[in-house]
C-alpha cells in the first residue's frame, strides 16, 4: 500500500514536472516568435508579447509550488543548523507553518481573482478569459499547500524517528 502511494506521489510529481518544462519550451518559443516578428519581419505581434506574460507568471507560481516539494526555497536554515535539535525543529516547524499561512491567504486571494475577472478578456487574445489565468494560480497554491502540509509531516515523523533513536542509544 505504501510503495503504491509512493508511485502514484512520484508519477504525478514527475507529470508536474513535465508540465513545467513544456510551458518553459512554449514560453521559449513564443518569444523567439516574437523577436521574430517585431525584428525580422517588422511585424508587430501583440498576442506573443501577450502570451509569454501570462505564461511567465503561470512559470512563477507552479515553480513557486514545485521549490516547496524540492525544498529548495529560501530559508534561514544555516543559521539553526548548529543549534539543538528541538531548536532547529521549532524554526523548521515555524518555516513550513508560515509557508503554510501565506498560501492559505494567497489561494483565498488568487480564488476571489477568479470570482471578479471571470469574464474579462485578455487583450489581444479575446478567447482567453483571464479567469483562467487565476485559476492556474489557485491551483499553485493548492499544491503549495499541499506540499506544505507533506512537508510538515515528513518533519514530526524525521523528528519522532530521531528522538526514538536517541533513546535507544542512551
Amino acid at each position: 500500500m505504501k510503495k503504491s502511494i509512493r508511485q502514484i506521489n512520484h508519477n504525478i510529481n514527475a507529470a508536474l514536472d513535465n508540465f513545467y518544462t513544456v510551458l518553459m519550451i512554449i514560453l521559449c518559443i513564443v518569444v523567439l516568435l516574437q523577436v521574430v516578428f517585431r525584428f525580422a519581419l517588422k511585424i508587430p505581434s501583440p498576442w506573443s508579447e501577450e502570451t509569454a506574460r501570462y505564461l511567465l507568471i503561470l512559470i512563477t507560481f507552479l515553480g513557486a509550488s514545485a521549490s516547496i516539494r524540492r525544498k529548495s526555497h529560501l530559508i534561514a536554515m544555516n543559521v539553526f543548523e548548529k543549534a539543538s535539535k528541538w531548536i532547529s525543529f521549532i524554526n523548521k516547524l515555524l518555516i513550513e507553518l508560515s509557508i503554510l499561512f501565506v498560501s492559505i491567504i494567497l489561494l483565498y486571494g488568487s480564488n476571489r481573482m477568479v470570482e471578479v475577472t471571470g469574464t474579462e478578456m485578455a487583450t489581444s487574445m479575446t478567447w482567453l478569459k483571464m479567469g483562467y489565468l487565476y485559476q492556474v494560480i489557485s491551483f499553485s497554491f493548492i499544491l503549495t499547500i499541499i506540499y506544505t502540509l507533506i512537508n510538515i509531516y515528513k518533519l514530526f515523523r524525521e523528528f519522532y524517528m530521531n528522538s526514538k533513536k536517541a533513546k535507544r542509544i542512551r
